[in-house]
């Protein structure tokens, strides 16, 4: 049994096995061609996007290092009269709660990422 489908161009049913609509002359070999490009063009916007979304994780980082350096030369200046020591304990705090932020969020960015490739890897198969 013939297989049939409809013509993308004018809609009437075609032969399965046929190259072009004999109603129209509409080639179905230029729909495959532009498939095929469609496809290409999409995976390079999930490799685009992969690739932009791991940048960014390492621009936050950068990001959270300077405004750590930053904020930390405020907090010594603004600290550096006290006589008891407790702004070095305030400082220190400071700088660990603000590294093991950093180091989470630029993991979870990463982690994102690494889903989404695996996702679009699993779906190229």
């Amino acid at each position: 049994m013939e297989m049939y489908f409809k013509c993308s161009e004018c809609g009437e049913e075609v032969s399965g096995s046929a190259k072009m609509c004999p109603h129209c002359g509409f080639s179905f070999e230029t729909e495959e061609v532009v498939k095929e490009k469609d496809l290409k063009d999409y995976e390079a916007g999930i490799e685009k996007t992969i690739d932009v979304i791991k940048s960014s994780a390492i621009l936050f980082v950068i990001i959270m290092v300077i405004y750590m350096l930053v904020s930390l030369m405020f907090l010594i200046s603004a600290t550096s009269n006290s006589t008891d020591g407790s702004f070095l304990i305030v400082i220190l705090l400071f700088i660990g709660g603000g590294f093991v932020l950093t180091y989470f969020v630029y993991y979870f960015i990463l982690w994102k990422a690494n889903i989404l490739e695996v996702l679009y890897k699993i779906s190229k198969k």
